[in-house]
């Protein structure tokens, strides 16, 4: 597999407004400190089942398809969270800064910032973020950064349609990053290879065939006795083979994908609700989610791919942080 490009079919019950959280900001925060950066870029991360608070948004200073990519992300990164708290006394800024693989660190402090959900907006006048020392409690007043301006969301128009198709490039990357070749056989046997960037290699294989109606049908039986049959809609040309897979986005992950680890989601079915967080969509108005990737298979030997690995902020450090600059 040489590159994928992957979408969600959205099927919303009503026309409204959606944030982009694929695309750069109309406008950003300036950023100023040793680097200066910019945060142009929006992630949502949906609030967990039995919680009682709304989505954590989270600006980045680059795309969060580059955090995700088969390279992994750029340094430096930016990511900034806020909290509202309980009281205005209580709101609160934490930036995640990772310099290099060997510089980083945790800068916050109680902010007047305005979020303006409905708007997709957030506004930040000359706020003063300090390192905080993570096992002493302490800020240092001579390391921090500067944050000014309102970032604005990119919008995406839903329509009252089943199948509003928005972009989603990381389910397209974690398929990447899992090295995977195919070997389709004469006599109807397919073997599909997985590789992780430990160099560690699962096999499985099955039995493959065309319909009339250009879908490719695989057949995979695992050793536990389930069977995974997919139906794919393909094209060949020269040495290029493209599939193009459908699936429930409700049924595609668990609690153990890469995807749910690297940013805290615990899905539940239908998880419609998770859709309407992540798109700041109306509430109940979501009815259909399905994840479209096209694969893209080059007939050769595929490289070894390495990647820059990058873990997100913890909920153990986020709370830790709001925890100190709460008793400041």
């Amino acid at each position: 597999m040489s590159e994928t490009d992957a979408s969600l079919l959205i099927g919303s019950k009503t026309a409204q407004t959606g944030a982009d959280m694929f695309s750069k900001g109309e406008s950003a925060i300036q950023v100023t400190g040793k680097p200066n950066a910019e945060l142009a870029y929006m992630f949502v991360i949906p609030q967990e089942e039995g919680e009682s608070e709304g989505p954590s948004i989270v600006l980045y200073n680059q795309p969060i398809s580059n955090l995700e990519s088969e390279t992994g992300p750029e340094l430096p990164i930016f990511s900034l969270i806020v909290d509202e708290g309980e009281s205005p006394q209580e709101k609160a800024a934490i930036m995640f800064v990772q310099i290099s693989e060997t510089d980083g660190g945790i800068y916050g402090n109680i902010s007047d910032f305005v979020l303006d959900e409905s708007n997709f907006s957030l506004t930040m006048t000359n706020d003063t973020l300090f390192l905080i020392n993570m096992s002493t409690g302490e800020m240092d007043p001579t390391q921090y950064f500067i944050l000014d301006g309102t970032f604005t969301a990119s919008t995406i128009p839903f329509a009252a349609s089943d199948s509003n198709e928005v972009d989603f490039p990381m389910l397209g990357a974690d398929l990447m990053n899992e090295n995977l070749i195919i070997s389709m056989e004469k006599d109807g046997t397919i073997t599909a290879s997985f590789t992780d960037e430990d160099g560690l290699t699962e096999t499985d294989k099955g039995e493959w065939y065309v319909s009339n109606d250009n879908v490719l049908v695989s057949i995979f039986e695992y050793q536990d006795g389930e069977i995974d049959t997919m139906a794919m809609p393909y094209s060949f040309s020269g040495s290029q083979l493209q599939l193009t897979m459908y699936q429930d986005y409700c049924e595609e992950f668990e609690d153990d994908d890469q995807l749910s680890k690297r940013f805290r989601l615990r899905l539940s079915e239908p998880c419609y609700d998770y859709i309407e967080q992540m798109y700041l969509l109306a509430p109940n108005s979501v009815n259909r989610a399905v994840s479209k990737i096209k694969m893209t298979f080059v007939q050769a030997m595929a490289k070894q791919r390495y990647r820059l690995e990058w873990e997100p902020p913890s909920n153990s450090d986020l709370e830790k942080a709001k925890s100190i600059l709460q008793k400041k």
